[in-house]
């Protein structure tokens, strides 16, 4: 059945006469739905998920320009990892990178007490560290114990 209804479709883009006006708006409607919309769902889902996996890497470097570019562009700044729990924010404190987290907290992150995997918010990661300027900036914005 599958294989008729892409022979159809073809068929009816190539506008062969022996098709009808109707078959034809039916074999370009399977097209799109069959064909062009899982394709764009695809480039929709790998381009997402490579800006967010760029977005945490960079916050993992302490790629500070690179982290205020992707939130420009409009990567969220409470994205949280699926595996990991992690925040890019909990990611730059782990790494003690002070201009990264004062990037990230620029833009008022909500989810100051998400906890990754181990049950750790991003104070805690910041305090295990022992970044006294990286706890001070984190409890300014608002970071509970």
């Amino acid at each position: 059945p599958c294989w008729g209804l892409m022979i159809l479709t073809w068929l009816s883009i190539l506008k062969l006469p022996k098709l009808s006006q109707p078959a034809r708006k039916v074999g370009i409607g399977l097209l799109v739905v069959f064909i062009l919309i899982p394709i764009l769902l695809v480039v929709h889902w790998f381009a997402f998920e490579n800006a967010e996996s760029e977005f945490f890497a960079a916050a993992r470097r302490g790629d500070t320009a690179e982290v205020e570019r992707r939130i420009l562009l409009g990567a969220d700044v409470d994205v949280v990892q699926d595996n990991t729990n992690y925040t890019p924010l909990i990611v730059a404190a782990g790494g003690n990178h002070i201009d990264t987290v004062t990037a990230i907290l620029r833009h008022h992150p909500s989810n100051l007490a998400q906890k990754d995997m181990m049950g750790k918010t991003v104070l805690q990661t910041a305090q295990e560290n022992g970044n006294k300027e990286i706890i001070r900036l984190l409890k300014a914005a608002g970071a509970k114990e």
